[in-house]
């Protein structure tokens, strides 16, 4: 490797191309070899059995008359010892959702149900939803999921409301997409997997820098008393995240990542509809505190120069034994602990396909990271077909 950094040192391009390679490949493997592996090595805690808090339940649901009676379903099985009310909050939906609720009100005693007819003028629909539910909520201690989501056992309420302990407010969860043959549902399980191996592991370590609102836990007296959504409620994303980035930190938030507590949810069935959704997501990112920003920023970039800067340096500089040993001992490091990390988080993907699709992922972002430049969204409900309009 010395011999390679003194013959191109003399080439100012060549030797920047070289050393910013080098510089990458060592930050994957920092990011990869200590800051997310984290994930797979770290002990379950275990939650006492005592002491468990009254749980109200919320949904924010719009025109969902096809998700509503599976969940239902799901979520009528819960075994949860303490009070407990499901209350969803319909907004504005013009199917048969509120319908289906109110038939389904007769026979549940849990089921509450409130009605949005208009959203102000400068809000999220969706924040303003989660927020009207917040306030009509019966109890302090609230979980949060969507309707196309399906718990993975009877005991998700519990392992989420275990951790309520001392001066808990937050509770992260894992909220995997459902498994179906095809690539694209693979590349989802992946970015879904990458996602949750970065925020779980960095809250392991004491950072919280986001949440997924399919699977989270809050308090309401601590969300009311620190403003709510009040400083980013007319961004359409980020009641999960924005809120998490925000309130959460190493004091007041803890995780469970029992295969019990996971909430499952339906993938996006087209490439199109998936790029919507992550565009959306990813808008929400810059308004991250700036130290988060520039962490996940350079765990991004560096995974882009990594695998751009490859084949241009093996091309410049040949088949030297260094470079490749430098570049499978990367690849090593990244796709061993992804898949340590997929085997804790119950995520089925092969070793081998790993380096695959951490490359494909590579693009997506870049992709999804130009179109956020572009576009905004005006729509919350994901069975909307027109989500998005040109930027003025």
């Amino acid at each position: 490797m010395e011999d390679i950094i003194e013959k191109y040192s003399g080439n100012p391009s060549l030797f920047f191309l070289l050393i910013s390679w080098l510089i990458a490949g060592g930050l994957q493997m920092i990011y990869h070899g200590l800051l997310f592996s984290r994930i797979w090595w770290q002990k379950p805690k275990n939650s006492p059995r005592s002491s468990l808090p009254k749980l109200s339940l919320i949904v924010a649901i719009h025109n969902e008359e096809k998700n509503i009676p599976e969940l239902l379903e799901h979520l009528q099985k819960q075994k949860y010892p303490e009070d407990w009310e499901l209350l969803f909050v319909d907004d504005r939906s013009t199917d048969r959702s509120r319908k289906l609720l109110l038939e389904q009100k007769k026979i549940n005693s849990h089921l509450n149900i409130i009605s949005i007819n208009e959203t102000p003028a400068g809000k999220s629909p969706k924040k303003y939803a989660i927020q009207q539910g917040i306030l009509h909520a019966q109890h302090n201690h609230m979980v949060f999921t969507d309707a196309d989501c399906r718990p993975a056992s009877e005991d998700w309420l519990f392992l989420m409301a275990s951790k309520f302990q001392k001066n808990i407010q937050f509770v992260l969860g894992y909220s995997p997409y459902n498994f179906h043959k095809g690539f694209l549902n693979l590349f989802i399980r992946f970015e879904t997997l990458l996602s949750g191996i970065s925020y779980l592991s960095l809250a392991m370590w004491g950072n919280p820098y986001m949440g997924v609102g399919r699977n989270l836990a809050y308090q309401k007296g601590f969300f009311l008393d620190h403003g709510g959504f009040s400083n980013h409620d007319q961004i359409l994303s980020g009641d999960d995240d924005l809120l998490v980035n925000e309130m959460a930190n190493k004091h007041n938030t803890d995780w469970e990542i029992h295969p019990a507590a996971f909430v499952y949810s339906k993938p996006k069935e087209s490439w199109r509809a998936f790029i919507h959704q992550k565009t959306r997501h990813l808008s929400a990112g810059v308004k991250y505190r700036f130290t988060d920003r520039l962490l996940l920023g350079c765990w991004v970039i560096s995974k882009v120069f990594f695998w751009l800067l490859l084949p241009l340096n093996l091309w410049h500089f040949g088949l030297s034994i260094n470079l490749l040993a430098f570049g499978l001992l990367v690849v090593a490091v990244i796709s061993i602990n992804i898949k340590l990390s997929a085997e804790r988080l119950r995520e089925k993907v092969s070793i081998w396909s790993i380096p695959i699709l951490d490359l494909l992922y590579v693009f997506y972002y870049v992709l999804t990271g130009l179109r956020t430049l572009f576009i905004k969204q005006t729509q919350w409900n994901h069975h909307q077909e027109r989500h998005f309009q040109q930027k003025h």
